[in-house]
């Protein structure tokens, strides 16, 4: 007995259109070529439409945001007839989404979606941040053309493209969106994949009359569509993704590298240039017992005691021996003492007791950390406290530094360059970093994991100032 599926493909009317082509014309307004790609196997027509009709048209995320977000990430397919057929949705040729309530959008806020430039660097980090504030509400993430859709297209583009920072955009949007509309993001992701994917393996797909006409009349649009510079074949993508993480390779060896010489360097300048300038010391000590009272004996003593405290405190900077020696706790203690000192910003400080040794990487990339952090703090946030805290448990040790100074309500705030390499030493020991700000100030969060170990919770706490 046939199935109530085949009847639908099987019964058709003067003009050759079946049942279930009528039904997706219905739905979109226009019958896309896309659907009839397969006449001797309807079946496969049927299913494919309920997929669509399941992730994209049925999906409850709002129908404006999907369409949008399904142009923009159609612009990275080099097979140009999906975001030309949507493009044409989101002009009003056809329901945009499938909704006959969604309005059109005018050809200028097509080019400006279609110019908008995937984010990278800098760019990206201002959106993983913007995804911290969890005060956005959904209603402004969707908002089309709002600087809130464009942080979730931008991530979600990163995701959709497998980039390096796909793990982060990935963490950052199940936080921004909450678990159940990130999951429905998902399910859209993987229908516009699979439907460029249908497009590539159907080269004798065509253009509707419809869409050709659109892309003649509207040049600036046709130019979007047509030559896309972010549009690139699947060969290139992953030779893209191949010298990313070739990059990211070269970046390790190159963090490595820096550090063995900040270690040699600190080496050369305390043992070398520090004890010179002991012997200069002491040198300047005998000849001041030999002629008592000698004014300029006297202040180029105290020329050399200035130089040799700086040259010490400037190679325990570049690598400090107590890390090496003591661990992490003392040398947090020595550093956030000597930032106090120096900046004038009283800082608290929170150890949990016995911290232990956690490993030569762990307590090297922390401390990396909370360097790059303070000096933010003392650029950038104009706060006169800041705290840090460190603790561990059995699976992983977490440092947070957090100010009170200029953040910001939308989560974009000024960070130094640093921010980058902070996140790639985290992520190289699978660990997390997290950044959020408000207009009260900004918490900077590193989790890393840990071999098992004993860590008791008990903390001690001490205060710097200058």
């Amino acid at each position: 007995m046939a199935t109530h599926e085949t009847k639908l493909n099987s019964a058709r009317d003067g003009e050759g259109t079946s049942e279930l082509e009528t039904q997706i014309e219905r739905r979109f307004g226009v019958l896309p070529n896309f659907f009839r790609l397969t006449p001797n196997n309807p079946e496969i027509t049927a299913k494919l439409w309920g997929f669509a009709s399941f992730a994209y048209l049925d999906n409850p995320l709002p129908s404006l945001f999907k369409e949008r977000l399904f142009v923009y990430l159609s612009r990275f397919c080099e097979v140009r007839y999906c975001i030309a057929r949507h493009v044409g949705f989101l002009a009003g040729l056809g329901r945009a989404s499938g909704d006959a309530a969604c309005p059109p959008q005018p050809i200028e806020e097509i080019v400006r979606l279609l110019r908008r430039p995937l984010p990278r660097a800098r760019d990206l980090e201002r959106h993983l941040l913007r995804c911290a504030d969890d005060r956005v509400p959904f209603a402004a993430w969707a908002e089309a053309g709002s600087d809130a859709e464009e942080t979730i297209f931008g991530l979600a583009s990163h995701l959709f493209l497998q980039t390096a920072d796909a793990p982060a955009c990935l963490d950052a949007l199940r936080s921004a969106l909450g678990d159940s509309r990130f999951q429905y993001l998902l399910l859209l992701l993987a229908f516009v994949r699979n439907a460029h994917y249908w497009t590539k393996v159907h080269p004798e797909l065509t253009l509707e009359d419809d869409i050709k006409q659109l892309l003649a009349t509207h040049e600036a649009l046709a130019e979007c569509v047509l030559a896309d510079p972010e549009a690139v074949s699947d060969d290139v993508g992953r030779r893209l993704l191949d010298e990313l993480a070739s990059l990211r390779k070269f970046w390790n060896r190159l963090m490595q590298t820096q550090e063995e010489e900040r270690r040699h360097i600190a080496r050369e300048l305390h043992d070398s240039v520090g004890q010179s300038l002991a012997g200069v010391s002491m040198t300047l000590g005998a000849a001041n017992r030999e002629a008592p009272g000698n004014r300029n004996l006297e202040e180029a003593a105290q020329i050399t005691k200035t130089c040799t405290e700086e040259i010490l405190a400037l190679s325990h900077l570049l690598h400090p021996a107590l890390l090496e020696d003591l661990g992490l706790a003392p040398a947090v203690g020595w550093y956030v003492e000597g930032f106090a000192t120096r900046s004038g910003i009283l800082a608290k400080v929170e150890i949990a007791e016995p911290l232990g040794r956690l490993g030569k990487e762990i307590e090297l990339v922390l401390f990396r950390v909370l360097q790059e952090s303070l000096t933010n703090v003392h650029q950038h946030s104009g706060s006169k406290t800041v705290s840090i805290r460190i603790g561990a448990d059995v699976q992983q040790v977490w440092l947070e530094i957090e100010d009170q100074g200029k953040g910001s309500a939308n989560g974009s705030i000024r960070l130094g360059v640093g921010i980058t390499g902070m996140r790639e030493r985290v992520e190289n020991l699978a660990g997390k970093l997290g950044i959020s700000s408000t207009q009260s100030g900004t918490l900077v969060r590193v989790v890393l994991p840990l071999a098992p170990a004993a860590h008791a919770p008990r903390t001690r706490s001490s205060a710097a100032a200058s």
